[in-house]
């Protein structure tokens, strides 16, 4: 099973999704190429809403990054993809997400470097990778 998202957010903080048409899907077509924008939350399923989060995270950060310290940052890509696999031979590292980060502006190397360094800091991603407890209990009324 694979899902995948692409998140733009430019400067002013607008921000636009697309997710790839599974129907379309193809080897050879580029993003956005084969997605189509999203309009409305209830067009993700929750595999691309937790890549949304990732992704809207990890653009705030850096966007707030390059504000603060005066970068000419103007738009950040982010292209995120959930792999799973049920084949029963898979015994570990069933799953993955992969970010790939696409930054617009006149940023030379060292600058891009750090971006992508800051990038690692959203806190959305650490939960991820970290984990965190989720404790839940039944209201009764």
């Amino acid at each position: 099973m694979s899902e995948k998202i692409i998140v733009r957010q430019n400067k002013s903080l607008e921000i636009s999704f697309w997710v790839e048409r599974p129907q379309e899907a193809d080897a050879g077509a580029t993003a956005p190429d084969s997605y189509q924008p999203v309009q409305h939350l209830n067009e993700l399923n929750p595999y691309a809403m937790l890549l949304s989060s990732i992704a809207t995270c990890t653009a705030l950060v850096v966007l707030s990054y390059a504000r603060n310290y005066g970068l000419p940052l103007e738009e950040i890509e982010l292209q995120l993809s959930y792999e799973h696999s049920d084949s029963p031979t898979c015994e570990q590292d069933c799953e993955q997400i992969s970010k790939r980060i696409r930054l617009t502006g006149a940023l030379d190397p060292a600058e891009k470097e750090k971006i992508f360094k800051v990038s690692h800091q959203c806190p959305v991603e650490k939960i991820v990778k970290q984990g965190i407890p989720v404790h839940s209990e039944l209201i009764l009324d």
